[in-house]
């Protein structure tokens, strides 16, 4: 038994039909073979593509994260700022406030004199209740106008 022939030298063993030239129509085979050419012009310039769209995305991105990282800066300059300026605030309000800045400001600028005496109240226990003070509403009429 003879081995089967391949396809190919089936066709061109296959003679002319009459009337024809030795031309040989292979219509669909060389549309697969442009199809093919053209898988593999297409699938490099697809991962170029792609490479090259990666790259953009990439120094977007990091223009980005640039971005920010100025912005971040100057508003920790802003807060640095902001924070010594609120220090330097306590201070002076801390000295102003003292007793002794206090006491000489009420005699020297409001004519305030210092009392000869300090007289404490004395506690009161809020264990015992207080009596309800008469206010008048119970006994006297209400006054005409």
């Amino acid at each position: 038994m003879a081995p089967p022939a391949s396809r190919g030298a089936a066709t061109r063993a296959a003679p002319a039909p009459a009337g024809r030239s030795g031309v040989r129509l292979d219509v669909v085979r060389h549309q697969r073979a442009r199809r093919v050419r053209q898988r593999r012009r297409l699938a490099p310039a697809v991962s170029a593509l792609m490479i090259a769209g990666s790259l953009v995305a990439v120094v977007v991105a990091d223009g980005v994260v640039a971005q920010d990282q100025i912005r971040l800066t100057s508003i920790d300059q802003q807060l640095a700022t902001a924070s010594a300026q609120r220090t330097s605030m306590q201070t002076a309000i801390a000295e102003q406030t003292a007793p002794p800045v206090v006491v000489q400001r009420a005699t020297t600028t409001l004519g305030m004199v210092l009392a000869p005496q300090v007289t404490d109240l004395p506690g009161v226990s809020l264990a015992v209740p207080l009596p309800t003070p008469n206010t008048g509403a119970t006994g006297s009429p209400a006054p005409k106008r």
